[in-house]
């Protein structure tokens, strides 16, 4: 690096007596580049960024779990209820379906399918009505808390607890209508 005249650090006298041609010594230059070398400071922003971005998919994918975990112990406290009341289960589905119905009549009112359409909808609708119905829900409660125990550090011990009564109740639902099962087919 090539010393200029001009600068004031390097000129003769400056930090000295008046008319000394003394410079000053290289620990009170002002060095060129303060601050860390860009070579550090890039790595330095790339590590923290990484850092941050790894924490925040930890995160997301924490909430993610949780929510998840809140919805299928929904589900299997549903179905275990439907399997002590079957009435309930029934007026959920014969709900649902008028309402999908009603929706279809919306649309071929409003000339958005033609009558063909509406009529396979609405046996389609019809048919799955009735075959929901007809499931056994002490299937689906065991189901749902199976799904619970795929996230088994966040699942509350109380489902841990309840999925062995669901099995249970299962079993004997499948003992009562005489299907026959293996305990593969169940787990």
């Amino acid at each position: 690096m090539k010393r200029k005249a001009e600068d004031p650090v390097r000129k003769p006298g400056f930090l000295t007596k008046a008319g000394s041609n003394v410079k000053a010594p290289p620990s009170m230059e002002i060095p060129s580049g303060l601050g860390t070398p860009k070579i550090f400071s890039d790595a330095g922003n790339l590590l923290l960024t990484t850092v941050l971005v790894i924490a925040a998919i930890n995160l997301f994918s924490l909430v993610d779990a949780s929510f998840r975990i809140s919805s299928y112990r929904k589900n299997a406290l549903l179905y275990a209820k439907w399997s002590s009341k079957p009435d309930l289960k029934k007026q959920f589905f014969e709900e649902s379906y008028l309402r999908k119905v009603c929706k279809l009549e919306k649309l071929y009112k409003s000339g958005k399918i033609s009558k063909q359409e509406f009529e396979k909808e609405r046996q389609k609708e019809l048919l799955l009505k009735k075959f929901r119905i007809s499931e056994m829900p002490e299937k689906y409660a065991y189901y749902w808390y199976k799904k619970c125990l795929l996230f088994p550090r966040l699942c509350p011990p109380e489902v841990k607890k309840k999925i062995v009564s669901a099995r249970k109740n299962y079993l004997e639902k499948l003992k009562i209508e005489e299907m026959k099962s293996k305990d593969y087919i169940i787990d």
